[in-house]
């Protein structure tokens, strides 16, 4: 293989390991649903509602806070209000009743609002309905200039507008001929791009290798295109590497919940029905505390199920144990809360399939959010640290001999 040869493969293949690196959802285009079991079913985990309920009626808002530390703010004055049959200022909605939500009234025939700070929402959807009981054109419109339109009945006709993916910064809800129109069941999905096993692997191969290099001051690009790249040795070599990446990347599989890895947010679609993550697939070489809470609207009671076997049901009050160590604002301070309810139980070493369902989330309203947590009991076993020492000796061998060879 000749010089240029050999460049365009050492190119290529650390090309391809930062192209591996980058997000997935970076390259995600938008998608829009008028129906919310489509979009819950597309949009990322964790999702959460919008909770409402702890502003007054009638109060006039320009922003509102959303999950996951994220802010709403409209271009102009907006009325909190309840639906309520009983009530004039805002009487029907879809599902109302036994299912009567929190709005936000504006008037005019557009509102545009803008999140902040960017880059943090995967998914966001909500429904609207006109004030007056007539039939009205409403239209969702996205940064990126996608659109959807809906024909929109305003007795108790709600439509649910949402999207999943993009780029969005902010969105403009128009109802064509309305003097005024409400929004509600906000709910967003947290945007949490992860890069690939193999980019995780590739990355850390990419800097094993540069430290080697440094070390041999073998730093002379062309020396070592034209005379190692393709060889058996460096084949080895990268072979060790991989090896070695495999071995530190065993902990690191993702799960939800993970092994120590703090609080994971799932949701609950309708009542006496698994949550969207269920279920967790969980292994464990040591006993670990299984920890759940309910979050943003207060009520729910969630059932933990191990395969079919009901091994938890969550209560009001205190929460079972101390607080752990900060991990997620809104979590944390649920479970210091004593008006959710908390649940924890040990899980015995060994495989587990946890399910989560909710006893009843149409009393409070779907979806249903709430968090768990997997909390590591033991001190790993030697046999982990030899495992790792191992790996590395064989890489190191065979940098060794590679060395010896240059």
């Amino acid at each position: 293989m000749g010089w240029l040869g050999k460049t365009a493969v050492v190119g290529g293949f650390f090309t391809l390991l930062f192209a591996l690196t980058l997000p997935t959802q970076a390259f995600a285009l938008t998608a829009l649903y008028g129906d919310y079991a489509s979009w819950s079913a597309a949009a990322p985990t964790p999702q959460a509602p919008v909770d409402l309920s702890g502003i007054a009626d009638g109060t006039l808002l320009t922003s509102i806070s959303l999950p996951f530390a994220e802010t709403l703010t409209f271009d102009q004055t907006v009325t909190k209000l309840s639906v309520d049959p009983t009530r004039v200022n805002r009487k029907t909605w879809s599902g109302c009743p036994p299912t009567c939500p929190d709005v936000l009234m504006t008037s005019g025939e557009t509102l545009t609002a803008t999140f902040s700070p960017t880059g943090l929402v995967g998914a966001f959807g909500f429904e609207m309905e006109p004030y007056f009981p007539t039939d009205f054109s409403m239209t969702l419109h996205l940064t990126d200039g996608t659109s959807l339109t809906q024909t929109v009945p305003g007795l108790a006709g709600a439509e649910f507008f949402g999207w999943v993916g993009g780029s969005v910064v902010d969105f403009t809800a128009t109802c064509t001929g309305c003097s005024y129109f409400a929004l509600g069941k906000l709910v967003k999905a947290e945007a949490v791009p992860e890069p690939g096993t193999l980019g995780l692997l590739g990355t850390g191969l990419t800097g094993l290798a540069l430290t080697w290099l440094r070390r041999r001051k073998v730093l002379n690009a062309a020396h070592v295109l034209t005379n190692y790249v393709g060889g058996k040795e460096m084949k080895k070599f990268l072979m060790a590497m991989i090896a070695v990446g495999m071995v530190l990347g065993v902990a690191t599989a993702n799960a939800a919940p993970v092994l120590g890895g703090g609080w994971a947010g799932d949701n609950v679609y309708a009542s006496l029905t698994d949550s969207f993550g269920s279920p967790y697939a969980i292994t464990l070489v040591d006993p670990a505390l299984f920890s759940i809470t309910d979050a943003f609207t207060p009520g729910d009671i969630f059932q933990v199920y191990d395969g079919d076997t009901p091994i938890l049901l969550t209560a009001i009050g205190p929460a079972p144990s101390d607080p752990f160590p900060p991990s997620d604002s809104i979590a944390d301070a649920a479970w210091a809360d004593p008006t959710y309810a908390h649940g924890q139980i040990m899980l015995a070493a060994g495989t587990h399939s946890l399910r989560v369902q909710d006893l009843d989330c149409v009393s409070f309203g779907c979806p249903a959010g709430f968090y768990t947590r997997l909390d590591v009991l033991a001190v790993p076993e030697p046999g982990t640290l030899l495992l790792l020492a191992s790996g590395l000796l064989v890489g190191g061998g065979f940098a060794r001999r590679f060395r010896r060879e240059v």
